[in-house]
Formats: C-alpha cells, sequence, structure tokens
C-alpha cells in the first residue's frame, strides 16, 4: 500500500505553497487594475529597451504617480507571475517613491523564489527604514542563500551597517572551500575578506590577534596562494 503521494505531487505542493505564500502578499495590497499594471509594464519595458533613463523614470513615476498607480507598481514587483526583471524595477522604483509602503513587503520579498528578487531586496535594505535585530538575523542567513549573487549582496550590506557579529559570519566564509575553484578564490570569498578589511579599523579585530590569526590560517589561504598574499597584505 502506498503510504505517501508520488515525488512529482511533492513538488506541486511545494510549488503551490511558494506561490501562495507571495499570492498573499501581492493580493492583499488592492484590488487588479490591469489598466494601469500594463501601463508601468510597458513604461519599464521601454525603460529596459535604453529608450529612457531609470533614474528619470523614477522621477517621473514620483512627479506623476497617483497613489492607484502606486499601489499598481508594488503590486507588480510582488507578483510571482510577471517576469524578474519587470518586477525588479517596479520594486526599485516603489523604494524610492513609496519606502514606507514599500518596507511593509520587504520580509516577504527577502524570501521570494527568484534570487533576483531576493537580490531586490537585499540592494534596498540600505534604502528603507532603520533595520532591526531580526532583519540582521535574516541577513546573516543570506550568506547561506544558493545563489552566489545574493550572497555578494549581503556581504555588501554587512560591510557597511557593521552589525555585532558580522566579522565571526564573513570568517565563516573565508573557510569555505566552496569558494575556491581550480585554485582560485571565487568573488563571494574576495568580497568577503573586503568587507573584514574594511570593518577591521572600526571593530574589535586590532585588538583581536585570535580574529588575525584565525583569518590569517583561514582554508581559503591554504587553498590559493594569491589569496594568502592578500591575507598577510591585510593581516
Amino acid at each position: 500500500m502506498r503510504t505517501s503521494p508520488p515525488r512529482s505531487v511533492f513538488g506541486r505542493i511545494v510549488l503551490w505553497s511558494t506561490l501562495a505564500i507571495h499570492s498573499v502578499a501581492w493580493a492583499a495590497i488592492a484590488p487588479a487594475n490591469h489598466a494601469i499594471e500594463d501601463s508601468l509594464t510597458r513604461q519599464i519595458k521601454s525603460n529596459q529597451n535604453g529608450k529612457t533613463d531609470f533614474a528619470g523614470l523614477v522621477k517621473t513615476w514620483e512627479r506623476d504617480l497617483s497613489s492607484s498607480q502606486k499601489t499598481a507598481l508594488l503590486k507588480i514587483a510582488l507578483d510571482p507571475r510577471r517576469e524578474d526583471p519587470v518586477r525588479y524595477a517596479a520594486w526599485m522604483g516603489s523604494v524610492r517613491i513609496q519606502p514606507t509602503q514599500a518596507r511593509k513587503h520587504w520580509s516577504s520579498l527577502i524570501k521570494d523564489s527568484s534570487w533576483m528578487m531576493r537580490s531586490a531586496a537585499l540592494k534596498s535594505f540600505l534604502i528603507l527604514a532603520s533595520p532591526s535585530g531580526s532583519d540582521f538575523s535574516i541577513l546573516f542567513s543570506m550568506l547561506k542563500d544558493p545563489a552566489w549573487v545574493v550572497r555578494d549582496e549581503a556581504i555588501g550590506v554587512l560591510a557597511r551597517l557593521q552589525p555585532k557579529g558580522s566579522e565571526e559570519a564573513l570568517l565563516g566564509i573565508l573557510n569555505q572551500p566552496e569558494y575556491a575553484v581550480g585554485g582560485k578564490v571565487q568573488f563571494v570569498a574576495k568580497d568577503a575578506l573586503q568587507a573584514l578589511v574594511g570593518i577591521r579599523p572600526h571593530s574589535l579585530l586590532l585588538k583581536n590577534p585570535q580574529m588575525t590569526a584565525r583569518i590569517r590560517e583561514c582554508r581559503l589561504a591554504r587553498l590559493s596562494p594569491s589569496f594568502k598574499r592578500e591575507i598577510e597584505k591585510n593581516f
């Protein structure tokens, strides 16, 4: 007797659950106004085809969009059925022209199934309201995101904000051999090292020889001679 559904059924359940989470956030904003959304989507695609400057487009939105149009723009960003580049532009525009409303949906977007939208959420982190401790916990978790681009974006945010625990989190990256391929250290680890160099003058690293020693002895330094020289130069 079969006691569990076949694998394909499990896959559909996971997909339905993921879509349901984002659909709730998307549908909760306002009833659909397809004419407005289609118009905004055409503007975004025209901009992406190089016909207009995005910063100029955002200024136009800020000046000309009505409240219902701004709501529609945010709804586009949160709609998982739309193309990622369109959602990305709609989110970054919303962050600029209606940050208070966008902030309400940040915690949902950071869990989006699209790596591009998770990256967009991280890019907007410094623009939106003052981060809380729970937001920092999310940032640390993004260092393990499946997409390397998202991990790198998280490193950049940590380098700017330098919350407690940043040094340990970045050191953890330097000790992961997955960031070395063919004797060359990948960009995520290099950016983590650069972040540590940036944090160093403003942190306890100068007063913590044990931390400095751990950085000098990190696993990636043993795998890459050029990376080892970079560490020795800075630490």
